[in-house]
């Protein structure tokens, strides 16, 4: 009996180990989507940021 329970303990901690594994694996791999989208909407706004600066120049210049 003290070998099954002994065995239960060790399958059980590996069990958890690999858990912990996994979950570190996706949070990992969240972060770096996470960053990706970040890096992505900034480039989106930096490209509208100048496009918006080019219109409103193009405009100045019409006025005057």
């Amino acid at each position: 009996a003290e070998a099954a329970i002994g065995s239960a303990e060790t399958e059980a901690k590996r069990i958890l180990n690999d858990a912990y594994k996994t979950a570190e694996a996706r949070k990992k791999e969240a972060i770096l989507e996470a960053k990706d989208e970040i890096h992505k909407q900034r480039t989106e706004t930096e490209k509208e940021l100048r496009e918006r600066r080019n219109e409103v120049q193009r405009m100045e210049r019409r006025i005057t």
